[in-house]
């Protein structure tokens, strides 16, 4: 079992990040071919379609705690009095209404997720690495994303490395080394 296999947690934090980085070089390959909202609506569409086979009887289990949810969404037509054209009203722009629907499916999404057996690498990793290193050690590890990213679309897409980002880098490389090797601090 992948628990066995990866025994550093750290190493399995970095190989969390290195997946998730490849989520930016697969969008930049596709830009030219899909518009970036028809590339998250696939994503989210294949994410969805894998995810159900695994949760859809814990999603039925749970199918009373999520109805109370949905009174939330008939009050909200109540007070629109039907015309969901009202909610236009709240003075929400564009962007606001695409991070409302962002936040909505990545709920949906959390909620699937939740309830899978460690089918899903990088979130088990990830989880497993916070558990054992701790959040602020984890979270250092983020900002290796843009430093996968550069590096993936280097290798896969035939881009330029320049040497901004070999220096943005290595400070990157040296903080979290630094961070990992320094002692935890014990409250008294």
């Amino acid at each position: 079992m992948l628990r066995n296999r990866i025994a550093s947690p750290a190493l399995g934090v970095l190989i969390a990040v290195l997946l998730w980085s490849g989520n930016f070089v697969v969008g930049r390959a596709l830009r030219h071919e899909l518009p970036p909202v028809a590339i998250n609506f696939w994503r989210w569409t294949i994410a969805a379609a894998t995810l159900l086979p695994f949760c859809w009887v814990e999603l039925r289990r749970q199918a009373p705690p999520l109805a109370r949810h949905w009174k939330l969404l008939a009050a909200l037509a109540l007070i629109t009095n039907g015309s969901w054209g009202s909610i236009a009203l709240l003075s929400l722009g564009r962007g606001e209404l695409w991070m409302l629907l962002a936040v909505v499916l990545w709920t949906c999404y959390s909620l699937l997720l939740r309830r899978i057996p460690p089918a899903l690498p990088p979130f088990f990793l990830w989880n497993r690495g916070v558990a054992k290193i701790g959040p602020s050690r984890a979270g250092a590890f983020l900002n290796l994303m843009p430093v996968f990213g550069a590096l993936l679309a280097f290798v896969f897409l035939g881009e330029a490395v320049h040497p901004y980002q070999l220096i943005g880098g290595a400070l990157i490389l040296s903080g979290i080394t630094a961070m990992n090797r320094m002692r935890p601090i014990r409250a008294s």
